[in-house]
């Protein structure tokens, strides 16, 4: 078993900080409030560019009143409000008490999933989300395909690499993502790690 570590990151107006883990780590992730939803759009504000490459679930647990994950197959920075090669899960929703899963951005119209208070934004709340077969799966818990309560079939020609983090709006929020083998961006250092400070920067094994 690898050993794991905490590192935490702290996103205000600085470029998005990029790491990799290894097997068993836990990364933790504090993510600011993004005021106001009036007239603006959810894909600038998010956060943290995770390579899913290979991989089929995550685990995670976090503590806001909304979230917002988004599974994309190109990076955030190249996707924009009308492309459709993302599937976007919403927890919370509605003062947390739906939740919802859309394909391209059209998870505002998808239907609803009745989940009250699936979040809290004073204790951490786990769950997973699985893809295989054109299916993206939520559920509650640690365990990966238990308790189940959420799903969604989405174009099998969307293949998810990223994942992107967003809070919702009006809320901070703290992220913990859990277990396995997760690197950012295009580059892996496994079994090491490394940690870049700046999207600018070349990235550099530890």
């Amino acid at each position: 078993m690898t050993v794991g570590f905490v590192v935490s990151v702290w996103f205000l107006v600085l470029p998005v900080t990029i790491l990799v883990l290894t097997q068993d780590d836990i990364i933790e992730i504090n993510l600011p409030n993004a005021g106001s939803k009036t007239g603006r759009q959810r894909i600038p504000h998010y956060k943290n560019v995770l390579n899913l490459e290979g991989r089929k679930y995550i685990k995670f647990a976090v503590k806001t009143k909304e979230a917002f994950l988004l599974f994309s197959e190109k990076h955030i920075n190249s996707i924009n409000n009308t492309d459709h090669e993302f599937v976007e899960v919403n927890l919370g929703a509605d003062v947390n008490m739906i939740s919802r899963i859309g394909v391209g951005s059209t998870v505002d119209t998808a239907p609803k999933v009745s989940t009250p208070n699936i979040l809290n934004k004073n204790v951490f709340k786990y769950i997973w989300i699985s893809w295989s077969g054109g299916k993206i799966k939520v559920g509650w818990g640690f365990e990966v395909g238990k308790d189940k309560f959420m799903q969604k079939d989405y174009p099998s020609i969307i293949e998810i690499n990223y994942l992107s983090l967003f809070n919702g709006w009006g809320s901070s929020g703290q992220w913990k993502i859990f277990a396995g083998i997760y690197c950012f961006v295009n580059k892996s250092c496994h079994p090491q790690c490394f940690i870049v400070l700046s999207t600018d920067q070349a990235l550099e094994c530890l």
